[in-house]
Formats: C-alpha cells, structure tokens, sequence
C-alpha cells in the first residue's frame, strides 16, 4: 500500500513539473513502440496538451525510429490562442516543430520569439552585442579538391592514384574518383583516403585508396564539402509575399547604418563619431590578410605525419589546408645565381631549337604559359622537385618596409613571399635548368610561369632580365584541426597548454638533409594564386521569358531630390601617381565596366540628358581616348587635345554623307577612295608650256576631279590618269613660276 501511494505521489509531482515547466514527454499519453501507435498517440497528446494551455511535446529514445515526427497542431493568431511546439531528440540530434502559425508579436506571426531590450548603458567600449550567435568553427575534416589524376589506376586493395597536386588533401577524407576522363561519369569508387605519399621515381604526390573499378588516366579525383553554420530553406506552394530572410534596420539616432535585403528607415544625420560609411544597404570590405602564421619547429614525427611548433606569438588563427608550410631556415635554402622567368608568350633567349614553345600561352588554357629557367650557376638537381619557390626581388614579395597598410589590409609584419611547389626539374644541353611549378586555375598546370607584379621582371627577346630566388624546404599542410585556436583573441598568442600540432601531407625532404628540425623558424605561406574576392555576383540561369524587364542590377529614383551616380567606380583619379605607388604598377581597375557578353545595345540612353550623354574630363592634361581595335588592322583611336581641344583621328576612313577623308587626307564624294590630296608651289620650269604631276599613291582610275592653280595669269588645260595629270598652258611659264593643285573624287 505504501509502495502504491509513492508511485502515486510520484506520478502527481511528475505532471505537475511536466505542466510548471510547460515540457511534456510523448510515451506519457500512450504506447509509441510502432509509427500507428506513435501517430494515435501524437493526435492525443496534441489535444491533452493545448487542453491544459499549450507547452512543448518532447519525442524521445523509445518512439519508434522509422515514425517520422510532426506537428498537426491547430494553430490561430488570435490572441491568447495556445498550440503546441514539438521536439524530437531520438537519435542525439534535435529537431524543432513549430507550428503553423504561431502567436501574434506585432506584425509577425511567429512559432519562436527571441526576444531582448537594451536599457542599461554597455558596461565596455566597443564590441558587438548580438541576441543570438552561432559559431561554426570549421577546423578539419572538410575537402574541396577536383583534379585529374595522372596515369590509370588498377582496382585492388591499397590502389596508388598519382595526382598532380597535394593541396587539401588529408588521410582520413573521403574521396570519390570518377570513371570517365575529364568526366564524372560511371564507374564510381568512392571512400576515404588511407595515405598520402610523395613517389620520387615518379616526381609526384598519390593517394592510396581501395577500388573497385580500373580508372582511365585523367579520371576526376574530386569532394567538396559544404559547411556553414545556418541554412535557411523556405518552401513556397502557396500564394504570398514571402522573403527568407528580412533584415530590418529602423535608426532614429546618428551612427553608421548598415542593412542587407532590407528597408532603411532614418531620422538621424548618419553621422556620428567619425564614421565613414553612411546609410548602406549592402556593404563589402574586401581585404588580404598579410600576417601569416609564424613558429619554431618542437618536434617532428614523419611516421603519423605530425609537426608540433613552439607556443608564443605565433597567429595560429591563421592555419589553413591547402597553403604550404615552409622552413625559414635559411641554411637549407637554394639562392645561388639567378633566374629568368620568360613572360608568357615569349620565346626562350637560352633554347633556340625549342623557343617556340618555352612562353607558349597554351590556346585555351586557363592559365598562361612561360617558363622558370635557372643560370648555369645555380646548382640546381632532381632534389629540388617538391620544394617551393619564389622569387627574392623588393618588387616581388611584401615587406614591412615598402608595402603600407591599405585600409582593413593591415601591412605585413614579416617578410612575404609568394611560394610555388617545384613539380619537375630539367636539365637543358645549355648548362641552363628549368623548373616546373604548381599553379591552379581550375585545374593544375606545372608548365607556366607565375603571375609577377611587374611586368619588366619577366624575360623575352631582347629584354633579359636576372632575379634573385629562393628554393625553401616545406610540406603541403593537411590537417590544422588539431593545431588551431582562435588566437585573433589572444593577440596571436598561443600558450604551452594549447593544442599545436600539424599534420603534413609528405614531403620529398622527409628525413633528409633538408627535413624540418628542431628550432627550424617555420611560417606557412600566404596564397600563391588568391582568387580575391568579388564584391557581389548575379547570375542569371533563366529559360522563361521576362513579363516585365528584369535587371542583374536596377537603380530606381523616385525620390524628390537627385542621387549623385548610379553606378560610381572611385579611388586613385591622377594615372601617375597611381601607377607609380602601386604594388604591380597597373591603374586601380583594368576595366572601369566590361561588357563581354552579346547585347542588342551595349548602353542606351532611353531618357532626357541634361548637359550631355557621355562627357570625357581631362582634368591631368592627358588625352581620353576612345580605341577601336579592328582585327589586325592598325587600331583607330579618336582623341581630344587637352590644351587646344581640337580633334584628332588615327586609324582608316573617315566617312560622313556623301563625302569620305582618308587617313592620308584623299577626299571623295563616293564609295572609292582618293588616294592623294593636294599639291603646294609644285615648281614650273621657265618657258614651259606643260607641267606633268606624278601621284605619290595612284588612284583607282581617272574619274576624278582636279582644280589646278598656276601662280601666273594663263589657262589650263588638264589630262588626267591614274597615276598622273598633265596641265598644259594657255602661256608660257615666266621665271619662277609654280602651281597649286587639289584633287576630289
């Protein structure tokens, strides 16, 4: 009797938690072993539940795995209306089911509310204050990598699959090699990566897998992951007005403002404390990070691949895989003599029987071409294939001393070079070498050269120019998951306690000489061939027809006052300065717009100008342009003199209505152009009675006009060709005498 009276009480006090707390367990209100009797138990649950106010129904371990949970509640935006959240959390995940409408709160009709109201003054300066964060921290595990493998692989156990880039990869990932070359298509092999490995007979990196299949050379070895941390799905069956995300941003104060897909609504002046941005509805900072990763080695153990580094000012927030780590000390670098990197599409001063295609620019490549190629003093062998270089010239790499900080691009606090991993070595019958180096666009290529600032470092014909270089020991970095921290909080600093070790993918150094050891200084390596970053892409993958005209980007202005520009590109106006202050000494865009895809109209002027439809400024005293570049016809070029403002055309015809002018100054009223224009004080010989005038360029034929003009009072009579006239005189030539002369067509 008392056992029952306990089990009671506990029974009562656990209902009565379940209805405090507003938390209900599903198997409370019925058998759940099976999906019917889950789902007959879910329906009266629900009814139970909003019956005693509304609360959350928890699903547990023990409810059928294969029912797939719901929410039928009834749901009203009437206030004071209770409904039903659900919660299943078999498995270990958690998932929220709200219901259909959810309560009033305001102009929404939400299932959550999070809510919060700032009233007291922020006790620190500065700092973000969010409601909600979520912190996604993706430090290993991941992969992007698509290239086509080098030879054809045999299925089997232990498969090696030669590649020609190790960047990303790591043991452990889980890869999937496609049956077709350059192709995804069948047989598939797909599973993890068991090793890595550097085959020195071959020159190149491998996998090791287990395949089921034979793969053809040129397979497509390939993963991508993606990982973010929120995805926000909306599915539409319905008709509404709907957005998947609505920012927005209501600003009765002064201050920066900055909203994305949203609606800006300001009472202030937007400008408060020195800030520099004003209202925006979307902004981009794009930047490099300049600062790299920096330690010494502690230890090394080749047989699991892992490199511990020193603790210390070290910016392990830095590390990421697919960037190379490379040994600083100097003593095992390879500097001696130098280097010409022949500009893509030259040919090579030093190879006369293969200068055709040393620079070749491969045809429709997506990387150019050119070529490293070593002095006869630079001592380079086979062993240097695996090891990575760059080039040592001030105008080549970043330096504290010469490279300032450029807004949000802090500069570089250590020396900074570009490092390419040395693919293949070549001895040549000159005494010359040359290197082959990774780059990747797409797809990896060894036979091009790198993309140099300055183009007058590069080599061609007639142009030689020697650079200093290094040739550093390092490994392709795998795997930083247990060697990060986020040291941005610490000032860069990592301490002994933390974590700090590397996997490397290997190295053709590995054990060697030249081996990462103790006390070695290390830094891992910026990226050789950024992508920077777009500041905003549209595309556009339409097979429908526009109703009304869409746009990748459409500027309306309906407001009662004017907008300065539609579309402004601002930033280093004076072209000297510019060019003399910059990194690669080019202007500061390539292109202010490009327009590389069929138009009907490239731009259209569809509305009343006011002062003009395009105006050229020349506030530098230089000349603007505008070139035409017809095939392989000299290019014509259209341009204003700055201080006299006349008109200047190079390049063919000039044709109006009915009358056309050539380059050489011929005039013709028809489609045939005339060749010669006029002649000035041409010299008559005393006593003549006839004057024969050679063309410089014949004419088409003699149908054309000539007006002659002799200095002496006579009449002439002219007889023309094609490649001549001859004006005979009513009297003799006296003295001295000379005629003008002008030719129409």
């Amino acid at each position: 009797m008392r056992t029952m009276l306990l089990l009671c009480s506990v029974l009562l006090w656990t209902n009565r938690l379940q209805a405090d707390s507003g938390a209900y367990n599903l198997a409370d209100f019925g058998p759940v072993k099976t999906p019917a009797e889950a789902e007959a138990t879910l329906q009266a649950a629900i009814t139970n539940v909003i019956a005693k106010g509304g609360g959350l129904l928890v699903v547990t371990t023990g409810v059928a795995p294969e029912w797939k949970a719901h929410n039928p509640a009834p749901s009203s935006t009437q206030a004071g209306t209770p409904t039903v959240t659900v919660i299943d959390r078999r498995g270990g995940v958690e998932r929220t089911i709200l219901p259909s409408n959810g309560q009033n709160n305001g102009m929404l009709w939400t299932g959550r509310q999070i809510s919060r109201a700032v009233r007291q003054p922020i006790d620190m300066t500065f700092g973000v204050h969010s409601t909600e964060t979520i912190d996604t921290c993706i430090a290993g595990g991941t992969t992007s990598y698509d290239q086509a493998i080098l030879d054809e692989v045999k299925a089997g156990k232990d498969a090696r699959i030669h590649l020609p880039s190790m960047r990303g990869l790591a043991v452990g990932n889980h890869m999937a090699l496609s049956g077709t070359p350059r192709g995804y298509g069948n047989p598939y092999d797909r599973g993890p990566i068991k090793a890595l490995g550097w085959d020195k007979k071959r020159g190149a990196p491998y996998a090791v897998m287990d395949l089921e299949h034979d793969h053809p050379k040129d397979a497509l070895f390939y993963d991508k992951h993606v990982v973010n941390s929120m995805t926000v799905t909306d599915y539409s069956q319905s008709d509404n007005q709907s957005m998947s995300l609505i920012v927005a941003r209501k600003n009765y104060g002064q201050g920066d403002s900055f909203v994305i897909s949203a609606g800006a609504r300001t009472m202030g002046n937007v400008m408060s404390g020195a800030g520099d941005e004003g209202g925006l509805t979307y902004a981009s900072d794009i930047s490099n990070d300049l600062q790299p990763f920096r330690s010494k080695v502690e230890s090394v153990d080749w047989s699991k691949g892992e490199l511990v580094y020193e603790p210390g000012p070290v910016r392990n927030h830095t590390l990421g895989t697919s960037r190379p780590l490379i040994n600083f000390n100097s003593n095992k670098w390879v500097a001696a003599g130098t280097v010409w990197i022949v500009a893509p599409g030259h040919r090579d001063p030093w190879d006369p029987a293969n200068q055709s295609k040393t620079g070749h620019t491969h045809e429709g490549a997506a990387l150019p071409g050119g070529a490293i190629i070593g002095s006869k003093d630079c001592g380079w062998t086979k062993d240097v294939v695996g090891r990575f270089f760059a080039v040592d010239e001030p105008s080549e790499y970043l330096d504290p001393k010469n490279d300032p900080e450029a807004g949000y691009t802090a500069a570089p606090d250590i020396r900074v070079h570009r490092w390419y991993q040395i693919m293949k070595f070549e001895e040549r019958p000159d005494g010359t070498k040359r290197i082959y180096i990774e780059r990747t666009r797409w797809w990896t290529r060894h036979d091009v050269a790198p993309t140099l600032y300055d183009f007058e470092n590069y080599t061609w014909d007639q142009h030689l120019k020697p650079l200093r270089y290094i040739i550093a020991p390092g490994a392709q970095v795998a795997d930083v998951s247990r060697a990060w921290t986020n040291s941005e909080n610490s000032a860069g600093h990592v301490y002994k306690h933390d974590p700090r070790t590397l996997i490397l993918a290997p190295s053709s150094d590995a054990g060697a000489a030249f081996d990462f050891a103790k006390g070695d200084p290390i830094a891992q390596a910026i990226g050789s061939d950024p992508w920077n970053v777009t500041g905003m892409r549209v595309r556009h993958f339409n097979y429908l027809p526009s109703t009304i005209e869409d746009a990748s980007y459409a500027c309306v202005n309906w407001g009662r006052v004017t907008v300065d520009a539609a579309f402004g590109i601002h930033g280093a106006p004076g072209l000297e300065d510019r060019i003399a202050g910059s990194k690669d000494h080019r202007p500061a865009y390539l292109k202010g717009v490009d327009i590389a895809s069929t138009t009907r109209v490239g731009v259209r002027f569809g509305a009343d100008v006011q002062d003009a439809a395009i105006v050229f400024e020349q506030p530098h005293d230089r000349a603007q342009p505008m070139v035409w570049h017809v095939n392989d016809r000299p290019t014509s070029k259209l341009t204003v003199d700055p201080k006299t403002g006349d008109f200047q055309l190079q390049g063919g015809a000039t044709r109006v209505t009915a009358l056309r002018v050539e380059p050489t100054g011929g005039i013709s009223g028809g489609d045939k152009p005339a060749r010669n224009l006029r002649g000035i004080a041409v010299p008559v010989k005393a006593g003549a009675n006839e004057l024969k005038v050679q063309f410089a360029r014949p004419e088409a034929d003699a149908h054309y006009a000539v007006q002659v003009q002799p200095s002496w009072f006579t009449a002439a009579v002219v007889e023309k060709t094609a490649t001549d006239f001859t004006a005979r005189f009513e009297k003799p030539a006296p003295d001295k005498a000379s005629l003008d002369w002008i030719l129409v067509r």
